[in-house]
């Protein structure tokens, strides 16, 4: 055998490896457009990552004051925590406490919600509202079989 035989020939020459060069980053650009698409498929929308706003007050409800919390649990999920505190800053247990929601501006409500005693003064529920915005929660005391107080407090649902 000669040398020019065991000699590798270049297939097709300089043309081909400038077509093989350029099929790699081609390759290349599509694999970096597909991940990045991909990325964005699975990213959450921009108005999701935006913290739900949680409200902590306290109103003044007849004699009493209403420590209010209302912290977002999901979507167009508040859990509420009511403290009712007397004169003294004391927890007391009234008669009654309900609480219900509105959303005024889509003629929404009042929603009642559900609230469990959690011992002195204490009332805990969790609300699901159909809509977004701003619900007005009222907070009604109950004192006595004919004395009654109620105070509002805006609380933002998203």
């Amino acid at each position: 055998m000669t040398a020019a035989a065991t000699k590798p020939v270049a297939a097709g020459g300089p043309a081909v490896a400038r077509l093989r060069v350029t099929v790699g980053i081609e390759s290349l650009v599509l694999l970096g457009v597909l991940v990045a698409s991909a990325l964005l498929v699975t990213s959450d929308p921009a108005r999701s990552t935006v913290a739900p706003t949680s409200v902590a007050t306290t109103l003044t409800v007849g004699p009493d004051t209403v420590r209010v919390s209302a912290a977002p649990a999901g979507v167009h999920v508040i859990a509420l925590r009511l403290q009712v505190l007397d004169a003294h800053q004391r927890p007391v247990e009234p008669a009654e406490v309900d609480a219900a929601l509105s959303l005024a501006a889509q003629q929404v409500g009042p929603l009642p919600v559900d609230l469990t005693s959690g011992g002195h003064g204490l009332r805990t529920g969790r609300a699901t509202l159909p809509l977004s915005g701003t619900w007005r929660l009222a907070v009604t005391v109950r004192t006595s079989p004919i004395d009654e107080a109620t105070a509002y407090v805006d609380v933002p649902v998203s």
